[in-house]
């Protein structure tokens, strides 16, 4: 009976760890991922997109480091119709870093008038969070030929740093949830505000849309 519980026991941790983080707190645990990492980029199921990860391993130890341990939670939500797709992966939190940091697409064209629909997005996406984070910023520039609607909010401990970019028949999401007490937190608000995180760039302008439909 004892042998049977340990199993038991051990199988829970190996399961809950299969996405990434560690195993009893002290090793790094498996990545076991329904997409697929891909030397410093991770590739979506479907082979639907490709982006850069937030702790590329081969740009130094320490982002080998923070990648090792990073827990990977991948987002899969196909309407049956084959009108819609959903895909994705949320990245967080590392071995010092405390931040998450989001890469989805949206198989579908953005609502028009679209600046209308991004505002009305982050919002909702805002109203999800405890103590509903402040408007600090919000702009709309052109990154590789495509339109990007970018915010920035407040907390009371993190910054939300949203983006959404039109890709005409399809639109994606990079996103990141800064915490105040991450090794990774920008020192002021004005690095994000200015676009000035080149660990959100980074993913921002990796990101590949590789198949328009699912």
């Amino acid at each position: 009976m004892k042998n049977i519980s340990l199993i038991a026991i051990l199988l829970s941790v190996i399961l809950s760890a299969c996405k990434g983080g560690t195993v009893g707190g002290l090793f790094p645990a498996p990545k076991i991922l329904a997409g697929e990492v891909d030397g410093d980029f991770y590739i979506s199921k479907y082979d639907a997109f490709r982006v850069q990860l937030p702790h590329p391993p081969s740009k130094s130890k320490s982002d080998s480091y923070e990648w090792s341990y990073t827990k990977v939670k991948e987002i899969d939500q196909v309407d049956p119709s084959g009108t819609k797709a959903v895909v994705g992966a949320v990245f967080g939190p590392g071995a010092f870093d405390d931040n998450f940091y989001h890469a989805v697409l949206i198989q579908e064209a953005m609502k028009t008038p679209k600046e209308a629909y991004a505002k009305q997005t982050f919002e909702n996406k805002v109203k999800k969070r405890s103590g509903y984070p402040t408007l600090k910023h919000f702009e709309i520039f052109e990154s590789n030929e495509r339109t990007v609607y970018y915010a920035v909010y407040q907390g009371a401990s993190e910054f939300l740093v949203l983006s959404l970019t039109d890709n005409g028949d399809t639109f994606y999401a990079i996103d990141a949830e800064v915490f105040f007490s991450s090794s990774e937190s920008p020192n002021t608000i004005d690095v994000l505000i200015e676009r000035r995180w080149d660990r959100f760039n980074a993913m921002l302008n990796s990101f590949t849309v590789l198949k328009e439909r699912i």
